[in-house]
């Protein structure tokens, strides 16, 4: 499946870009609880701005995949597409991407 065209696939580039995130994640999946705060997405991506993808449509964020590494591993989630843009390959493209930045920063 191939993702709508005017849609792409990035890393976040910036803190507030992990905020946009944050929202649209907590407006996607309801509640993030206390593990998955605004400062955990904000610290995730200071620590391993490589493992943070979003997607975006027009200037917007319309998906993000986190990733975080914890101890020798790396943790995903949570992962949120839009919801009038799911069932279109985009959160798949997000973790094919996530996974070779994995791989990129020395995990498997």
């Amino acid at each position: 499946m191939t993702i709508p065209s005017d849609v792409t696939i990035g890393l976040a580039g910036s803190a507030q870009e992990a905020l946009n995130a944050y929202s649209l994640a907590e407006s996607q999946l309801g509640p993030l609880g206390p593990k998955h705060s605004r400062d955990y997405y904000t610290t995730a991506f200071a620590t391993a701005p490589g493992l943070f993808v979003l997607a975006s449509r027009e200037n917007a964020i319309c998906g993000c995949a986190l990733g975080s590494i914890e101890d020798d591993h790396v943790l995903v989630g949570p992962v949120a597409v839009s919801a009038n843009l799911r069932l279109r390959g985009i959160g798949r493209e997000m973790m094919a991407m996530l996974e070779r930045q994995t791989r990129a920063v020395g995990h498997n």
